[in-house]
């Protein structure tokens, strides 16, 4: 049925002309393309195999910043690409003022968040309590409940406490000695 219909439009006269123009369009559109796309290879062809004159400084210039800017890169990916090298999230535990002390970093902006005390003997997390009997005076100390060990004692809040970690956690960041502690609690553990 199909193949009647395509024979029967095929040998109409009028119908076969409109087919053929449109066949002589398309190739005639597409045969624009072919060559402008043989005329863009001719013209890189003939770019590539002109030689002109060019001044040693700026030949040398043209040379040297990419072969510096590949060996940056280079570089860059074998220090970053170094398994052996201690990651600084790695650091997210160490003893601080006499407790032990661990902690997250945000994965937006990197700060240290959810900041927990532990006992540095048998590892049970500690709370703080008040160590004076003024409620004014802000004395908090640190005792394990499963141990038993009275731990540290300071003269300051719970938030000034966890401040001051911070801030230690922080400087050793920047200083780089957090690889050290690092080393030192993984050996402890």
């Amino acid at each position: 049925m199909i193949i009647k219909f395509i024979k029967k439009i095929w040998h109409d006269p009028v119908i076969s002309k409109v087919i053929a123009i449109g066949i002589v369009a398309i190739i005639g559109y597409f045969g624009g393309i072919f060559t402008w796309i043989i005329s863009i290879i001719t013209i890189l062809y003939y770019l590539i195999n002109k030689s002109i004159s060019i001044s040693f400084w700026l030949l040398f210039l043209l040379v040297t910043f990419p072969i510096f800017s590949i060996a940056k890169f280079i570089k860059k990916i074998i220090i970053n690409g170094d398994a052996s090298k201690n990651n600084y999230k790695e650091y997210c535990q160490d003893v601080l003022l006499g407790i032990k002390w661990r902690w997250k970093y945000s994965s937006t902006d990197n700060k240290i968040y959810g900041l927990m005390a532990f006992c540095p003997f048998c590892d049970y997390q500690v709370y703080p309590h008040y160590t004076s009997s003024y409620q004014i005076i802000d004395n908090i100390g640190f005792k394990c409940d499963y141990c038993g060990k009275v731990l540290e004692s300071y003269d300051f809040s719970y938030e000034m406490l966890e401040d001051r970690i911070i801030r230690m956690i922080q400087k050793y960041l920047r200083t780089g000695e957090w690889e050290k502690r690092i080393d030192h609690v993984m050996n402890n553990d």
